[in-house]
């Protein structure tokens, strides 16, 4: 298990343990997990790339959002409170709402450096540029491609549950 995964599993134990001084048969009231990794400035900056697809502004959010997975794709945001999801694959659930025009022009911009991770890929045999390239250009063109090569690669390793 990751760092943040005993992290989760620590807080969420501490969360289920009786309270000393709690009255027998009642449930304490729940209070609110500080979760490692939430940022509230990458769930701002978030927000603020969606208001601008809503306001037309949609190029100028999709540069943003590229920028946000760039900078603070690994960043943990909240959208309902709740669950918590990875800063880049928000983005990237942004980026695929985009208008068709916009889209397409945003495609054209980072299908270049995609393919040519994918090529990497290809010749040496390595999942890791599959990875980056999922990583950064999910939206992409090639990233379909990407992720079969990436499950036969993995499924040769012998990494079957990863290459499912």
């Amino acid at each position: 298990m990751n760092r943040a995964g005993r992290a989760t599993a620590f807080t969420l134990l501490l969360l289920a343990a009786p309270r000393a001084g709690a009255e027998p048969g009642t449930a304490p009231a729940p209070e609110p997990a500080a979760l490692r990794g939430d940022s509230t400035q990458t769930r701002k900056r978030l927000a603020e790339a969606e208001q601008k697809i809503t306001d037309g502004k949609a190029a100028d959010a999709a540069d943003d959002l590229q920028r946000l997975i760039d900078e603070s794709g690994d960043d943990l945001v909240t959208l309902d409170g709740k669950q918590y999801r990875s800063a880049r694959w928000v983005a990237h659930a942004l980026l695929a709402k985009l208008p068709p025009d916009v889209l397409r022009s945003y495609l054209d911009r980072i299908d270049q450096p995609a393919k040519k991770l994918l090529d990497r890929a290809r010749q040496a045999r390595d999942p890791r540029p599959l990875w980056q390239l999922l990583d950064r250009y999910f939206v992409s063109r090639p990233s379909d491609p990407a992720l079969l090569l990436l499950g036969d690669l993995l499924f040769e390793r012998g990494e079957f549950r990863a290459a499912e």
